[in-house]
């Protein structure tokens, strides 16, 4: 039996229908009858509470499988990382966010951090920034793929 049939033959059992649900004739009286239906309905909804115990635990599976892939994705999507945060590694170049005063326009630049506490050289030229006006850094992008013929 499935939980429509079991429903349809309880409400025959509340209106004191037995005639009409098709279960008449099988049992030696109603309350035998009744008994039947809920042992069934304790089943069909037992084996129901079952595969929406494991399809809920599905769900909460992917979903924190999906946070999981969204957190490595941000993580690996190229952002601009306060030097508060955490510094590149040595010899590491990367693009520079740096203000030369906390009221003047920024500037980005390519630079690779040195290692030394408050060291950046500009990649074209070989100055040097101080870290008291490098704000923020961010990894290069991967360079392009080139076509091969």
């Amino acid at each position: 039996m499935i939980i429509d049939d079991v429903t349809r033959a309880l409400e025959c059992c509340k209106d004191g229908r037995c005639d009409i649900c098709g279960r008449q004739g099988q049992f030696a009286d109603e309350r035998m009858c009744r008994f039947d239906l809920l042992e069934h309905a304790y089943h069909v909804i037992g084996c129901q509470k079952k595969e929406i115990d494991k399809l809920t635990a599905d769900v909460d599976a992917l979903e924190k499988g999906m946070k999981a892939e969204k957190e490595r994705a941000d993580a690996l999507a190229p952002r601009w990382i306060p030097v508060t945060e955490r510094l590149p590694g040595e010899w590491t170049e990367v693009l520079v966010f740096a203000r030369c005063r906390p009221d003047a326009d920024g500037f980005v630049q390519t630079a690779v951090y040195i290692g030394n506490p408050g060291c950046w050289r500009i990649t074209w030229n070989h100055s040097l920034l101080d870290d008291n006006i490098v704000t923020h850094w961010m990894l290069l992008p991967d360079a392009p793929k080139e076509d091969t013929p």
